[in-house]
């Protein structure tokens, strides 16, 4: 840059100095030409006089000698300072060339020159307007200059002065990732200060002065002080959260165990309760226990569904769903709940539905449940229905679509668009009729989401609800249907279910099926040719008397029962009666008691009884062995709950108070199964059955160990599995789940 300021100086010189020739010469070229102009006049004047005065003024001739030799003595006057005044006005020419020459080259490096300093005050004020601070140095480390910036912020002492090595003033609590030679490289860097430590985003440039010499290095520190401190905030309030979260599960999960160990209680009770003798009024408390305590257990699943969706934590176990007896199955488990409030329901599967998908078998079946169990909640009158069919998507694409349609008062349009979201519900304050923590369809729809479906509702004010759940599906079924000729009439006031049955057999080939109008019931019957008539149980007594009077038109006849009704099965057998099927009615009992005859509806329908039904026996059965069992409880309730139980099933059963105890029982080998509490006094559950496991005595360590255990997250499971336990039991305990688990061994 010194070299090319000077080049400049010099060359701007040289070009005044031409200028000051040139101006010279030219004055001088001026002052010759008047000079010999004055003196040619002077001498032309002078020689003309004499001439004349010479000249004989008689002859012409004379005359014209004289004056031709005037105008070539002029002539000749005029030539010669002429040359001279050419010569220099070549001369002077010649010289504004050379300037000319010598002006372009300079004004070109004096305009290179000043867009180089404007640039380079334009980047230092923008720089200082951002408060950065510039360090310039040499290749090899050399401060060459400093801005103002740096200069404030690092004063003498601080390691950054012009003409020495640069030496950045790293905190002491700092170390630097990157080598301080490295060009063209961003970090973050803590620096001491005048102010005090400062974090600062390093960027480090090689640049040239475009002079050719060496490359200079450009260190630009800006001020990150804020943004680091704000970054440091974010982390902490991250880690907060998730250290919240993770609070707030152990939380849920510990609050979970404390309401599930008495709850087992109250419903394990309950249950022993409900298979004594009692009165019908000990029988309705009973009831009420019961439905209380399954409304609490429900709430708190909720609970933890939500928090385990909440935390990432929610994992789907995917497998084959066999979807016609999914379908059914809910419908049958809901259909006490919806026949005590007087509702019709039912469920219709199209014959396009393949048998399986792969799915999460367990959360699809939760997610159906919610969906018709919140039906039946909201509908006071008519019914609800389950129908599964196959649609298409606006791209042409098959959906397995899950329909659940009540009667109920539907929504408006701001209700339906929140109806999802968690904690909301319908009705706020305490006047709102119906209960429950609004959980229910906002995990439904996550649960929806998760494998990859989506849930929506369809609903006006007065005119009910339909929820739909649609799944992506790769293909359907594709057969031809057999046509049956058979003319078949349903006449029953459960017009849901006439509707579902209805559509069941026509989609099957039975296209001469048709709901009867109970207006004009007995013309009806008079005039139509039948070769069956499915009927429900409310009009049986109204078939039987009009069919005694008018038997040579009677059809077979199928009746439609509740299964809390099944006590009139004997009576129905009889007479005119040909068969019965078990409300809700399965799709494949219909068809095949259709299609074979009444023979077939007891092997038939022995599978459709209602859950209630499927009670214990209160004597144990001779054929099956006797266990011995060790149970490992603290709790004196839940104990005496599950000696209960097994003492119903046949089997003994004994106490271990804690871990240690049950250790020890254990080593005895003479028990069969051990059943072992998570949670207990001294030694918990999960040391307890590894030290089983890890004794030397081969047949006490080979034990079946099940945890019963009111901890039910995932992680308690995948635990107690890690350590031994050859499987889990939730509490509150079922006498379903545990007698499953005995067979295995009584059999063995």
């Amino acid at each position: 840059m010194l070299k090319r300021r000077l080049k400049t100086e010099e060359s701007t010189h040289v070009v005044t100095q031409a200028r000051v020739s040139l101006i010279k010469q030219t004055e001088v070229s001026e002052q010759s030409s008047f000079i010999l102009k004055s003196l040619s006049i002077f001498v032309g004047v002078v020689c003309l006089a004499i001439a004349l005065l010479l000249t004989d003024w008689r002859s012409a001739q004379s005359l014209y000698v004289v004056l031709l030799a005037f105008g070539a003595g002029a002539v000749l006057f005029r030539r010669f300072p002429a040359s001279d005044v050419i010569a220099q006005s070549w001369k002077t020419a010649q010289i504004q060339s050379e300037v000319e020459q010598l002006e372009d080259p300079s004004e070109l490096a004096s305009d290179a020159d000043w867009q180089l300093r404007e640039a380079d005050d334009r980047h230092r004020s923008i720089l200082d307007a951002l408060g950065a601070i510039v360090i310039r140095c040499d290749s090899s480390g050399l401060v060459l200059s400093i801005n103002d910036a740096g200069k404030r912020n690092f004063p003498a002492g601080f390691g950054i002065e012009v003409g020495k090595a640069i030496h950045l003033p790293y905190a002491e609590d700092f170390t630097p990732e990157l080598e301080e030679s490295a060009a063209g490289t961003t970090e973050d860097v803590a620096l001491r200060t005048k102010h005090g430590t400062r974090w600062y985003s390093l960027l480090r440039l090689s640049i040239r002065d475009g002079s050719g010499g060496a490359p200079i290095i450009q260190w630009i520190l800006t001020d990150v002080t804020d943004r680091r401190h704000a970054e440091q905030k974010l982390r902490a309030d991250r880690d907060h959260a998730a250290n919240a979260s993770e609070a707030k599960s152990r939380f849920l999960a510990m609050v979970s165990h404390e309401i599930r160990t008495p709850l087992n209680g109250v419903l394990g009770m309950a249950d022993l309760l409900d298979d004594t003798s009692t009165t019908a009024e000990q029988q309705n408390y009973i009831n009420a226990i019961k439905t209380s305590g399954s409304t609490l257990l429900m709430l708190i699943d909720e609970v933890l569904d939500y928090s385990k969706i909440e935390a990432g934590k929610l994992e789907l176990e995917t497998g084959a769903v066999e979807l016609t007896p999914l379908v059914e199955r809910v419908v049958e488990l809901l259909s006490p709940k919806a026949h005590a409030k007087g509702l019709q329901i039912g469920s219709y599967i199209a014959p396009e539905v393949p048998e399986t998908i792969q799915s999460d078998p367990a959360r699809l079946q939760q997610v159906l449940y919610n969906l018709v169990g919140n039906a039946i909640k909201f509908t006071e009158q008519g019914g609800v229905s389950l129908v599964l069919q196959v649609s298409q998507d606006s791209a042409g694409n098959h959906l397995l679509e899950f329909a659940v349609k009540d009667t109920g008062p539907g929504m408006d349009d701001v209700t339906a668009a929140r109806i999802f979201r968690e904690f909301e519900q319908g009705e706020y304050g305490r006047d709102r009729k119906f209960d429950g923590a609004g959980l229910g369809l906002a995990i439904s729809k996550r649960l929806a989401e998760l494998m990859g479906s989506s849930l929506t509702v369809q609903s006006q004010l007065g005119c009910g609800s339909t929820f739909l759940l649609e799944m992506p599906l790769d293909q359907i079924v594709d057969e031809a249907i057999e046509e049956h000729s058979e003319h078949i009439a349903i006449l029953t006031s459960n017009h849901i279910e006439a509707d579902l049955v209805q559509r069941t057999l026509i989609s099957n080939g039975f296209a001469h099926t048709r709901v009867l109008d109970t207006e004009d019931l007995e013309a009806n019957l008079l005039t139509a040719q039948l070769d069956r008539l499915l009927v429900g149980e409310e009009y049986v007594e109204r078939i039987r008397d009009f069919y005694q009077e008018h038997s040579i038109h009677a059809p077979e006849i199928i009746v439609f029962i509740k299964p809390q009704e099944r006590a009139r099965i004997a009576d129905i057998k009889t007479g005119e009666f040909s068969g019965y099927l078990t409300r809700p009615v399965r799709r494949a009992s219909l068809l095949r008691l259709i299609a074979l005859g009444p023979e077939v509806e007891e092997t038939d329908e022995q599978h459709s009884a209602a859950p209630e039904e499927n009670k214990l026996p209160t004597e144990p059965q001779e054929h099956e062995p006797h266990l011995n069992v060790l149970v490992a409880e603290d709790n004196p309730i839940n104990w005496m709950l599950v000696k209960a139980l097994l003492s119903k099933l046949g089997h003994h059963a004994e106490l271990a108070e804690d871990g240690h105890r049950a250790v020890t029982l254990s080593a005895t080998g003479t028990f069969d199964v051990v059943l072992m509490d998570l949670h207990m006094p001294g030694l918990d559950g999960l040391e307890a059955i590894s030290q089983i496991r890890g004794r030397e005595d081969n047949s006490a360590a080979q034990v079946p160990i099940y945890v019963v255990s009111a901890d039910v997250m995932p992680e308690a499971k995948e635990e107690a599995l890690k350590a031994g336990a050859d499987g889990f039991l939730s509490k509150p305990l079922k006498k379903q789940d545990l007698e499953a688990v005995l067979k295995r061994y009584a059999k063995g």
